[in-house]
C-alpha cells in the first residue's frame, strides 16, 4: 500500500506542468492582447514531456490564468480600470443627462465671465410700511454694520440744495444694491455693491458687482441696501447729489428717505436720523414710506427723460 501511494505521488509530481514557465509567459503578454492561444501552448508544452495524465488539467489551469490576467488588464482609453458594476449603457445615459442640463434661467447673463444685470421689467413692491409707528432710524429693521454714518469727506457748499426734478433729470439710471465694500479717499468714496435691481432704458447692462463714486459726507453703510440715482461720465458711475442721505431700503422693505424726495415723502411718516456734521439739517427731515411709492418716482423720472 505504501509503495502504491509513493508511486501515485511521484506520478502526480512528474505529470504536473511547469508552473514557473507558465506564469512567466503570462506575465510577459501584452495588456491589449486578448488571444489566449499562447497560454494553451504553454500548458501543452509544460506537460508534454511529463506524461499525458494531467495534460488536460494543465491546459485548464492555463486558460483560467489567461482569463484572470486579461480581466485585470482590460483598461479604458484613459487607463482607468472598468468597474464591473457599471455598464456601458448606464455610463452613456449619465453622459446624456449631463449634456442635456441647461443653466438656471434665473441667473444673470454672462459676458466673458462677468455677470451682468439687465433692467427690471417689474418690481414686486411692498404696498405697506412694515415699520409703521417707529420714530427713530436706529429702531428700524436694518442689517448689522460696522460702518459709521459718516465718511469724513467735507460738505460741498456748491451742492447744497436738493431739488427732486433736477436730480431726476441728471440721473441716467437707478441701481438698487447692497453695499459690499467701501474705499475712502480724501475727497471721495468708492462703493462696491451687489446689484438687486437695475432701473434703466432697455439695452442697458451693468456688472452684478457694481462700483460707484461719491463725494458725500453721508456714508453708504456696508451690508445695507440703497437705491442710488446714477450718472455716468467717461465710463465712471457717480451718485447724483452728494449732500444728502441716499434712499435706503430696510430689511422689511420700508423705504427711508429725506423730505426733498417729494414724490416719496408724501404720505410718509417722520423719523429722527443721526446728525452727521454740525450744519446737517437732514437729521430731522427724514421719512419712512411704502416701497410701492418708488414706482411713482420711476414714472416721474421717465417722463422727465422724454
Amino acid at each position: 500500500m505504501k509503495n502504491f501511494e509513493k508511486d501515485y505521488i511521484d506520478e502526480m509530481n512528474s505529470a504536473a506542468p511547469d508552473m514557473d514557465e507558465l506564469w512567466k509567459r503570462i506575465e510577459n503578454s501584452e495588456a491589449e492582447d486578448d488571444d489566449i492561444t499562447p497560454f494553451l501552448s504553454a500548458a501543452d508544452e509544460s506537460s508534454r514531456s511529463k506524461g499525458k495524465a494531467f495534460r488536460t488539467l494543465a491546459a485548464a489551469a492555463a486558460v483560467f490564468a489567461a482569463v484572470f490576467c486579461l480581466r485585470l488588464l482590460i483598461r479604458t482609453d484613459d487607463s482607468v480600470l472598468l468597474d464591473e458594476s457599471t455598464s456601458y449603457e448606464s455610463n452613456y445615459e449619465n453622459y446624456d443627462d449631463a449634456a442635456e442640463e441647461e443653466p438656471d434661467s434665473d441667473e444673470p447673463e454672462s459676458n466673458g465671465g462677468m455677470l451682468l444685470v439687465t433692467p427690471e421689467n417689474g418690481w414686486d413692491y411692498a404696498s405697506s410700511v412694515s415699520s409703521h409707528g417707529v420714530s427713530d432710524y436706529e429702531m428700524l429693521s436694518l442689517a448689522n454694520t460696522d460702518t459709521p454714518a459718516y465718511t469724513g469727506i467735507g460738505y460741498d457748499e456748491d451742492n447744497a440744495y436738493f431739488v427732486e426734478e433736477d436730480v431726476l433729470s441728471d440721473t441716467d439710471y437707478f441701481v438698487d444694491g447692497r453695499i459690499i465694500s467701501t474705499e475712502i479717499y480724501p475727497d471721495h468714496a468708492v462703493y462696491t455693491m451687489e446689484v438687486i435691481h437695475l432701473i434703466s432704458d432697455a439695452g442697458k447692462e451693468i456688472s452684478k458687482e457694481f462700483t460707484a463714486v461719491s463725494g458725500s459726507p453721508y456714508a453708504l453703510r456696508e451690508h445695507r441696501e440703497y437705491l442710488l440715482p446714477i450718472k455716468e461720465e467717461s465710463g465712471t458711475a457717480y451718485i447724483v447729489f452728494d449732500n444728502a442721505p441716499q434712499i435706503e431700503i430696510a430689511d422689511d422693505r420700508t423705504v427711508i428717505c429725506h423730505n426733498g424726495w417729494k414724490t416719496l415723502a408724501k404720505g410718509g411718516e417722520h423719523i429722527s436720523y443721526p446728525q452727521v456734521y454740525v450744519d446737517d439739517y437732514f437729521y430731522d427731515r427724514m421719512n419712512i414710506t411704502a416701497e410701492s411709492t418708488l414706482e411713482e418716482l420711476f414714472d416721474k423720472w421717465k417722463k422727465l427723460r422724454l
